[in-house]
């Protein structure tokens, strides 16, 4: 896209499976674990985070629309 600046943490969200990503999370899901979003869009909901924090976790489960991370 013309004038669309990449996003510098867009290398780390799509690194091979099983590599470290960093998340900004930003509410908290009925389950218990924060919500934020992966460089692709997709919803990450990530166990033992909080609301607001900046995370490296390791996501382990991939789906079409969502993805989970500890």
């Amino acid at each position: 896209m013309p004038g669309h600046l990449p996003d510098p943490t867009a290398a780390n969200q799509t690194a091979a499976a099983g590599a470290p990503v960093s998340v900004r999370t930003h509410k908290m899901a009925a389950g218990g674990d924060a919500i934020g979003n992966l460089a692709d869009g997709r919803v990450v909901f990530v166990a033992g985070a909080l609301p607001d924090e900046v995370v490296l976790v390791n996501v382990h489960t991939h789906k079409r629309d969502f993805a989970r991370a500890a």
